[in-house]
């Protein structure tokens, strides 16, 4: 039952004081598939993650590109002009003159790369690195899933809490004006007064941390989804509770180890280290090029003597083309790759801790996911029944008042214990959700469809 229908007119007034002002803009559907899509289109750590994603995704090219060949050519053009004066030398007059040089020419080179080990380790850490980034990317849109899950049932949760505090405290309110109104006729106590009326304060204080809860909650999922929510759909008494399949924890422990995202990501990461080890040990490693070079260059020398015309003493053209195979041995560089190497070693030792670590936290979070399903689906069942107990027990406390066998006070407890059984109601069936949703996330298993079908769960 939802509990909404404890709400009196009241409550509808102060629910319409807490949501979004009318400038915001509020989403045309408020069911879980519809909120989704606008994180898909909105939340800012998708859109980072996809951007990260398709940059690493260069990773492979670029390493492949330093083995493929390197071709670059150039064209130059030069021109050198040199002036004499007029000078005498014995009995001769030279006259002044003036002298060109002029040149120009092309060249063409050619390298490839016949054998080097660190290039060939870092294609296979750049294939590494790609794979870790997919798994990454998709195990970011898991966990938008997630956090879209949370925020929202958070929300729905909020609403719950201040719909009962809304509730408990009209009703309390009525409870001390009755107690007022004995008091003045003389049938009880003037202490009955004075206990309705700090139950009734303690109610205000309720209620007040109940509007700021939703108002908290409701930014939560405006920062996902860039809209202000403020219906989400609820779901209803008829949600299907669904055992794990299978039913066995050991089972979604061993495909949570096989298929987990997080998980598969650390792996690909430690081995992007381990050939990243190799590839600075390669430092260390001869390398074979083959290089081919082809030039062809024009000189032209020309001189004006004062008076003269200009005469082009030489012209001098060449061709060269050049073939080598090359043999480069490393003899020594500072020290500069044994510190690569231990610094490359550093790093795969981290990420073997955090593949480690990574592990533990994966095989944890199945367990308690499962176990969070079924212990959700046992509180679910029973706070059911709790609620219609609580309603029970209020119906016959408010009859004892009446009669004189219950106080005030009975009467005060019996109804918040039916308000909060209600409350945990909800939260349980919320909590039964995303614990469904949890354990198909540490499985790597949750997609679309499992949003398509929590949606189905919700009136």
């Amino acid at each position: 039952m939802r509990l909404m229908t404890l709400a009196f007119a009241a409550t509808a007034t102060l629910l319409a004081a807490t949501a979004a002002p009318a400038a915001e803009t509020t989403a045309p559907e408020t069911g879980f598939w519809a909120v989704y899509q606008l994180a898909l289109d909105n939340d800012m750590q998708i859109r980072a993650a996809e951007a990260n994603y398709r940059a690493a995704q260069t990773a492979s090219p670029s390493a492949w590109s330093q083995y493929l060949p390197q071709i670059s050519g150039g064209y130059g053009i030069s021109r050198n002009q040199t002036e004499s004066s007029s000078q005498a030398f014995g009995g001769f007059q030279v006259p002044a003159s003036t002298s060109e040089t002029e040149g120009s020419g092309w060249n063409l080179s050619l390298r490839q790369t016949i054998f080097d080990w660190g290039r060939i380790q870092q294609i296979e850490q750049a294939g590494a690195s790609v794979a870790q980034a997919e798994a990454e990317y998709r195990a970011a849109q898991q966990d938008l899933i997630l956090r879209v899950g949370e925020a929202y049932f958070n929300l729905l949760a909020a609403q719950d809490s201040l719909t009962t505090a809304n509730a408990n405290l009209e009703a309390i309110g009525r409870q001390l004006e009755q107690t007022k109104k004995r008091f003045e006729v003389g049938l009880i106590a003037v202490t009955d007064v004075q206990e309705s009326q700090a139950a009734y304060d303690l109610a205000t204080a309720d209620q007040i941390a109940a509007e700021r809860a939703l108002s908290v909650a409701r930014e939560a999922l405006r920062v996902i989804t860039g809209e202000s929510i403020v219906n989400p759909a609820e779901p209803g008494d008829d949600l299907p509770l669904l055992n794990p399949e299978p039913l066995d924890a050991g089972q979604w422990v061993a495909r949570a180890l096989d298929q987990n995202l997080n998980l598969i990501a650390n792996r690909f990461a430690f081995e992007a280290a381990s050939q990243n080890v190799d590839a600075q040990r390669a430092g260390h490693y001869p390398t074979i090029d083959l290089s081919a070079q082809r030039s062809d260059n024009t000189t032209e020398y020309t001189e004006l003597v004062s008076g003269g015309v200009p005469q082009t003493l030489f012209t001098s053209e060449g061709e060269q083309t050049l073939i080598s195979l090359n043999l480069n041995v490393p003899i020594f560089s500072g020290g500069a790759t044994r510190a690569r190497v231990k610094q490359a070693l550093a790093q795969a030792s981290a990420a073997q801790a955090n593949l480690q670590l990574a592990t533990r936290q994966t095989e944890q979070q199945a367990r308690d996911a499962y176990l969070g399903v079924l212990s959700e689906i046992s509180r679910v069942k029973a706070l059911a029944q709790a609620t219609e107990s609580a309603r029970t027990a209020l119906k016959a406390t408010e009859a004892g008042y009446e009669v004189g066998t219950r106080t005030t006070v009975d009467v005060l407890d019996a109804r918040r214990n039916l308000y909060q059984a209600q409350t945990n109601y909800a939260r349980a069936k919320y909590d039964y959700i995303l614990n469904t949703l949890r354990l198909k996330a540490a499985a790597g298993m949750l997609d679309a469809e499992d949003v398509q079908q929590v949606n189905g769960w919700l009136e």
